[in-house]
């Protein structure tokens, strides 16, 4: 059994139905005692998704927040604020915990000073059995290391240190892509360390309507929304030099697909919303980081 005070579960969530409801009774037979707060921006459910989400919080089986705008790091945000406990699980809306995932990440939280332990990812095209090792990194090892970043879909977060760098950069905005990377830059310049717990693991099942999906296909979209925070990271990142090179490589490497290969129509819709995203990330850049420090 978990103690409230030492770790609680966040999901942040947006436009999913049956599979949040799946993830949360998984959770729950896992450990019934652990607080699991749903952070979730979706503007309409169906009458019965909304139906048992409001029951199992009227139940204290979670604790539901609503937010009025879509932004999964400033749901990250939220969850920070709203949980009480030593260290925050993150969590995806589309998993099936593995046994041990909760005492496996506890167990590595007293072996050294970490602010994040990234855990295993058995994403649906993974080797369920694992890797015993692999170069580079890969988030379905078996073996308990340090990690560069992590993934959203299960992290552990310690929430002191998470705080203390004003938590997650709410300009990551649409998909967030690259948020990761950004936020464990911060961590490790403040001193942390970046674990990786092989034996804390999940199955995402890569639900493929909501999510991030609800801004289209990423080779497909003329949005921004995918672009972003890939050129975001490139024009806030202290690791990357000559910025300029590695924003046309990057907008070079999103049109040389296999999709765009076969489908050359969608270069040039790709290489317009990738424009917007530069657009929209300088000008979130010369704004300044969305820190919480900040925004308080």
């Amino acid at each position: 059994m978990t103690s409230s005070n030492t770790l609680s579960i966040v999901i942040p969530t947006l436009n999913r139905g049956q599979v949040l409801l799946d993830t949360i009774q998984y959770l729950r037979q896992l450990d019934s005692t652990v607080d699991i707060i749903v952070v979730d921006q979706t503007l309409n459910h169906s009458a019965a998704i909304e139906g048992q989400l409001l029951e199992a919080d009227q139940n204290n089986v979670i604790t539901l927040i609503n937010l009025p705008k879509p932004s999964v790091v400033a749901a990250m945000n939220v969850g920070l604020q709203h949980s009480n406990s030593d260290y925050v699980l993150f969590l995806d809306d589309d998993i099936q915990p593995i046994e041990g995932l909760i005492e496996n990440y506890l167990e590595m939280t007293l072996k050294q000073r970490f602010g994040i332990i990234a855990g295993r990812v058995i994403q649906p095209w993974d080797n369920p059995d694992g890797e015993e090792a692999s170069t580079p990194f890969s988030f379905n090892s078996l073996k308990d290391n340090y990690a560069p970043y992590f993934i959203g879909a299960n992290v552990l977060v310690n929430r002191r240190a998470a705080l203390e760098i004003g938590g997650f950069d709410e300009n990551f905005k649409g998909t967030a892509h690259d948020y990761e990377r950004e936020f464990s830059d911060r961590v490790l310049s403040a001193n942390y360390l970046i674990g990786y717990c092989g034996s804390a693991a999940v199955l995402h099942l890569k639900e493929q309507t909501g999510g991030i999906r609800t801004y289209g296909h990423f080779l497909k979209t003329i949005k921004p929304h995918h672009a972003l925070g890939a050129y975001y990271y490139i024009l806030r990142s202290k690791r990357v030099n000559n910025k300029t090179k590695h924003i046309f490589k990057r907008l070079q490497q999103r049109v040389a697909t296999r999709t765009h290969l076969y489908q050359p129509w969608w270069i040039p819709v790709t290489i317009v919303g990738d424009l917007l995203g530069i657009i929209w990330a300088i000008a979130l850049y010369l704004s300044g980081p969305a820190l919480l420090t900040k925004k308080s």
